[in-house]
């Protein structure tokens, strides 16, 4: 390639350089990452990183440019290194013509004159040369300027979009602190149900608390256990056993039942002796009663559990409570007794009856191991 091919590709490259930068100047300048106080941290923070690769980008992509500037420089070296050759030659040229000259003075001034107009040719084509690359040099002088000034520019964003990050995520973390803190500290908390006992949090939380132990396994669960005549397994999943909750949903949406501290002995013991851990309680009523309620063992001889075998209507006897089997749910009962439970003088607070027999239907029944 001869140097004003050369000079004619820089040329060129170095429009599409400048228009690169007019299109970055206008696009991305006075682009500035801005919080908005309509998004959230998170979405804040994913629009912060891309902005803030596009910067990285953006500098790689001008260091790049100012690569060039080495290539450059060596061309605009080579150039003057060759206008010193050619001129060399040239005058070399002139004083081997002028030689010649001697021997033909008729033809001297023909020869002479036109090549003093080639000389001022030559001489007048390398000062444009020289000043077009002297222009050139000057604008990339200014260009590699604007590009470190750009660069500074940048890096100071960069800085910038990087502390605000960090205090996005700063936010995000106190955010995540707060939301933690809050969901242990309110209400709302208890209301998250547990499908495995059929328990609110704060109603697991109160049985735990009144007797001093942790809910561990679901023994007996009659939505997926058989608890019908001659063919239930009640009997069987619970026998050996000892510190169980007998949990019972009525058809009404009351929760109430038994704990029984002492162990299932025997599938038809026929006594209702137990012992005075043991207890009766009510943790919904309907709004009949303000909380959740425990009823103490007045009589542990007569407040104890009876068990039925698998050939009888019912299931078990739980102190004031009496179970029947699924083929005869509807005869299921409670009768509060004041001489065996303590009912602290409240009517009706164990499941919404008082009346001896007075039957209930059960919706769902859950023995739960506590430990």
């Amino acid at each position: 390639m001869s140097n004003l091919e050369a000079l004619s590709h820089y040329i060129h490259s170095f429009n599409e350089i400048k228009q690169l930068l007019d299109v970055y100047h206008h696009n991305f300048q006075n682009e500035i990452f801005i919080k908005q106080s309509f998004e959230d941290n998170r979405k804040e923070y994913q629009r912060g990183e891309l902005f803030y690769n596009q910067l990285v980008e953006s500098i790689n992509s001008l260091n790049s440019i100012l690569d060039k500037e080495h290539e450059i420089i060596e061309f605009f070296i080579k150039c003057k290194e060759n206008k010193k050759k050619s001129l060399e030659q040239k005058n070399s040229l002139i004083t081997l013509l002028l030689e010649l000259k001697k021997d033909f003075s008729t033809e001297e001034e023909c020869i002479t004159k036109p090549e003093e107009s080639e000389n001022e040719r030559n001489k007048k084509e390398c000062e444009e040369l020289l000043k077009e690359i002297t222009e050139k040099e000057e604008s990339m002088k200014k260009i590699k300027e604007d590009i470190e000034k750009e660069k500074k520019e940048m890096l100071s964003i960069k800085v910038e979009l990087e502390e605000l990050m960090r205090e996005l995520k700063k936010e995000r973390n106190e955010f995540n602190e707060k939301k933690s803190e809050y969901i242990q500290k309110n209400e709302i908390y208890n209301y998250i149900p547990n499908i495995k006992y059929n328990l609110l949090n704060h109603q697991i939380k109160q049985l735990e608390e009144w007797t001093s132990l942790k809910c561990s396994d679901v023994l007996f669960d009659s939505d997926r256990d058989n608890w019908k005549e001659r063919t239930s397994v009640f009997d069987s999943k619970i026998i050996g056993n000892k510190q169980l909750v007998f949990l019972i949903e009525d058809e009404d949406g009351e929760k109430f039942g038994y704990y029984l501290n002492s162990e299932i002995i025997d599938n038809y013991i026929s006594t209702m002796k137990t012992d005075q851990k043991s207890f009766l309680f009510n943790l919904e009523s309907n709004g009949r009663l303000s909380e959740a309620m425990k009823f103490e063992i007045k009589d542990k001889y007569k407040g104890g559990y009876k068990l039925c075998d698998k050939s009888q209507y019912w299931l078990i006897e739980l102190g004031d409570i009496r179970l029947f089997k699924e083929n005869n749910k509807n005869d299921s009962h409670c009768y509060q007794n004041d001489d065996i439970f303590d009912y602290h003088g409240i009517d009706k607070a164990l499941c919404g009856k008082k009346e001896f027999y007075n039957s209930f239907i059960p919706k769902r029944i859950v023995v739960i191991q506590m430990q």
